[in-house]
C-alpha cells in the first residue's frame, strides 16, 4: 500500500505540472478566440459563424473546467505526503490559476452578445421580407379595386380603399420601428460593410415603395369619396324624378280633351304651359343627377 501511495502521489505531481502547463495554453487560446468573435452582416454567414463560436466556446470551457478539476484532484492526492509549508505554496498557485478562469466568463459573455445580435438581425430580415411580400398583395388589391370600380357602388370602393389604407398605415409603423432598429443594429457612417449596406438599401427600397403606395391609395380613396357624393346626389335626383315621370306618362297617355268654349281653351292652355314648365324643371333635375 505504501508503494501504491507513493506511485499515485508521483503521478499526481506529474499530472499537476502537465495540467498547469496545458491550462495555461488553454487560457491563451481562449483569449485568442475571444478576439475572433465579431459581428457579420450577411445573415447566413452570421448564423454559421455563431454556431462555430458557440462550439469553440463550449469546447474551450469544458477543457478549462476539466483541467482545473484535475488540478484540484491532483492537489488533493499530493497533500497526503506534502508538508504544510509546501501546501501553502501550491494553494497559492491553484488560487492564481482559479483567478484566470474568468476568461471563460468573458468568452461566454461575448458569444451571448453575438447570439443576441444574430437574433435581432434575423428578426430584422424577417420583418423586411414580410413587408416586401405584403406590398405586392397590397398593390394587387389596389389594382383590383380600380379595375372593378365599374362593378362596385362608390361606398364599397371607399370601404375597400379605407381598409387598405389602415393596412398600409400599420406597415408604415413597422417600417418606422425597422428604421430605428437599423440605426442600432447596423454600422453608420461613410464606410459601411457591403452586407450591412445591402440591408440599408433594402429597407430604403421597401419604405419608398410603401410610402408611394400609401399616397396612391389615399388619392384613389379621395376620388371615390367624391363619387359617393355624386352617387348620393344622383339617387336623390332619380328618387325625385321617377314619381313625376310615372305621373307625366299617365297624363300623356290620357291625352287632351277637345275644348268646347273659350274658358276651356284657356284652361287647357294653362295646363299645357304648366306641364311644359314642369318638364323643363325636372329635366334640370335629371341632368343634375
Amino acid at each position: 500500500d505504501r508503494l501504491k501511495l507513493l506511485q499515485e502521489t508521483k503521478e499526481a505531481w506529474v499530472g499537476y505540472a502537465e495540467n498547469n502547463e496545458t491550462i495555461a495554453a488553454e487560457f491563451e487560446n481562449a483569449e485568442g478566440e475571444i478576439k475572433k468573435v465579431k459581428k457579420r452582416y450577411n445573415l447566413a454567414s452570421a448564423l454559421d459563424d455563431l454556431k462555430k463560436r458557440q462550439d469553440i466556446y463550449n469546447t474551450s470551457n469544458n477543457k478549462i473546467t476539466g483541467l482545473f478539476d484535475s488540478i484540484n484532484s491532483n492537489f488533493k492526492c499530493m497533500c497526503i505526503t506534502m508538508p504544510d509549508d509546501k501546501k501553502k505554496i501550491i494553494e497559492k498557485e491553484i488560487k492564481a490559476v482559479g483567478e484566470k478562469l474568468e476568461v471563460t466568463g468573458r468568452f461566454k459573455e461575448k458569444v451571448d452578445k453575438l447570439q443576441e445580435f444574430c437574433t435581432a438581425l434575423s428578426n430584422f430580415d424577417a420583418s423586411l421580407k414580410s413587408i416586401d411580400s405584403w406590398k405586392d398583395d397590397a398593390t394587387a388589391e389596389l389594382n383590383d379595386i380600380k379595375a372593378a370600380s365599374d362593378k362596385m357602388v362608390p361606398e364599397d370602393r371607399v370601404a375597400r380603399t379605407m381598409d387598405l389604407q389602415e393596412d398600409i398605415a400599420a406597415k408604415m409603423a413597422i417600417l418606422v420601428e425597422n428604421a430605428a432598429t437599423e440605426k442600432e443594429l447596423l454600422p453608420q457612417g461613410d464606410k459601411v460593410p457591403q452586407d450591412a449596406q445591402d440591408f440599408k438599401d433594402e429597407l430604403n427600397r421597401i419604405t419608398k415603395y410603401v410610402t408611394e403606395l400609401q399616397e396612391k391609395t389615399k388619392s384613389e380613396c379621395s376620388k371615390y369619396s367624391e363619387d359617393v357624393k355624386f352617387w348620393a346626389e344622383y339617387r336623390t335626383g332619380i328618387k325625385e324624378f321617377t314619381p313625376w315621370l310615372v305621373e307625366s306618362e299617365g297624363s300623356c297617355t290620357e291625352g287632351l280633351a277637345k275644348p268646347t268654349n273659350l274658358d276651356e281653351v284657356k284652361a287647357l292652355n294653362e295646363k299645357v304651359g304648366t306641364f311644359a314648365k314642369s318638364c323643363e324643371n325636372f329635366l334640370k333635375v335629371l341632368m343634375s343627377a
